[in-house]
């Protein structure tokens, strides 16, 4: 058998709600442009009263989210998160996680992630809280933060932040005359420009302070560009070559939702309807020519006062703003696949054909001969297929008698698969003499996926 085989529901269900992640705090995000997928690590979770930080990895490729429990780094909130291209891992620098003898403790630690396996190594980051950012130009990955009493976490001390490198296992400082960002800055890389970008709110003056090799420059905002706020999700567009901002935190302590992008001269406000609401503390990443916003804290629905924590993720492509999962839309419940029915002709010959292709299990049989129903209940995994048999209903063939090839009834169309070797699994379907007559390639995410019948004719997609 080819690795097997989640249910995907007809294309309405695009994850698992045991794969999903659920609505977290001051998580890291990132997005590894090798294997084209969005990484989520870190943050604190509300789970049955109780605040954790979870330690495991999801990963979203476009279509589904995935989740790995392989051992690592601790679970913690306020770390550095950054893919290296020229390695073709994801960094995680630093943290802070809640201690047993102290509320919180400052972790320093480095640990690379190749998408199945950790590895530690073996270390230390230089500053507390880190942002970092890749360097393309340079191949390098620059961390920023706090360099003062770096193993207490104490507001109330004052900060001395420094920029540093990291590359080839090594550390190079680099500045200790850059601006304070605690507790609520970002940073991007404009690759372009091969300058790192850092906005800086004051009161009511927004500066963007940049940096390159020669140095620190400042450039003061007038009045067409964002107003105070912290907790703002940035990230920079190369095929635009600009750094975009969303939303954040006004002084009043209220979620913001304008968007702005910097092309290094002036800001520019981005209109547009349907998009994301309100929100601070989301994430911004670029990747498959798309900017991706996820998770952040928005407002409650009326007439509930407050804020509450979220696991949206907005795409922005093309000027519009596309929705990719929607478990936050009905918060008091969750969508999970569970089952699907199909009526077939002869309820023994689909079920065989169920067993051969995808290695399902017999459930349950139900025999009702008053009513006329053979009905059998098979499982896999936790998805599951009810065939359904009554010889007194029509069966396509009847029905569609003289229509043109290809012709539909309207109602249930197909059923897809994701299979995680699809190679595999076009190999198993030859054993079982089922050829597909197309293997199709999506123009974007450059993925392959094929059709075939059961034995009624009913569609079955899969998908890489």
């Amino acid at each position: 058998m080819p690795h097997l085989i989640a249910a995907i529901f007809v294309f309405l269900f695009i994850s698992t709600a045991e794969s999903q992640p659920g609505p977290r705090h001051l998580e890291e995000v990132v997005y590894d442009t090798g294997r084209n997928r969005l990484i989520l690590f870190g943050g604190v979770e509300l789970q049955k009263e109780k605040w954790i930080e979870p330690s495991s990895v999801h990963e979203w490729d476009g279509n589904n989210w995935t989740l790995s429990e392989a051992p690592g780094p601790i679970g913690r909130r306020a770390g550095g998160l950054v893919y290296d291209a020229s390695t073709k891992e994801t960094l995680l620098f630093g943290g802070v996680t809640t201690g047993k003898v102290q509320p919180d403790s400052v972790l320093l630690d480095a640990w690379s992630w190749d998408g199945t396996n950790w590895k530690n190594l073996n270390t230390t980051c230089p500053v507390k809280e880190p942002e970092a950012a890749y360097d393309p130009v340079n191949k390098r990955i620059l961390v920023y933060g706090d360099a003062n009493n770096k193993t207490i976490v104490d507001y109330n001390l004052p900060a001395a932040f420094e920029l540093w490198a990291y590359k080839n296992d090594g550390w190079k400082k680099l500045s200790a005359d850059g601006p304070n960002i605690r507790g609520s800055g970002k940073i991007s890389f404009d690759v372009a420009r091969n300058k790192l970008v850092v906005p800086v709110f004051n009161e009511n003056k927004l500066t963007v302070w940049e940096w390159s090799d020669a140095g620190w420059t400042k450039t003061e905002c007038g009045k067409d560009c964002p107003g105070y706020r912290n907790r703002f999700a940035i990230a920079y567009q190369p095929v635009e070559k600009a750094t975009y901002l969303f939303g954040g935190l006004s002084a009043a302590r209220k979620e913001l939702g304008d968007f702005w992008k910097w092309d290094g001269r002036q800001w520019t406000k981005i209109d547009f309807t349907g998009g994301p609401s309100m929100r601070n503390s989301a994430h911004f990443v670029f990747g498959s020519n798309e900017l991706l916003l996820y998770g952040g804290t928005i407002p409650k629905s009326p007439p509930e006062k407050g804020s509450k924590l979220c696991s949206e993720l907005w795409s922005w492509k093309k000027g519009k703003w596309v929705q990719y999962n929607y478990n936050d839309i009905a918060p008091a419940f969750k969508y999970a696949p569970f089952f699907s029915a199909i009526i077939v002709k002869n309820v023994d010959t689909s079920t065989a054909w169920y067993q051969a292709v995808f290695d399902m299990k017999i459930k349950n049989r139900i025999n009702d001969t008053e009513r006329g129903f053979r009905v059998v209940i098979m499982e896999h995994s936790s998805f599951l297929l009810e065939l359904i048999e009554n010889k007194s209903w029509p069966d396509q063939k009847q029905l569609l008698f003289g229509k043109p090839d290809g012709t539909r009834i309207q109602g249930f169309f197909k059923i897809g698969f994701s299979v995680t070797d699809l190679d595999s699994c076009l190999k198993h379907l030859a054993f079982l003499k089922i050829i597909p007559d197309r293997i199709y390639t999506d123009s974007e995410t450059k993925k392959r996926n094929f059709l075939i019948e059961d034995p009624d004719k009913n569609l079955i997609q899969f998908f890489e």
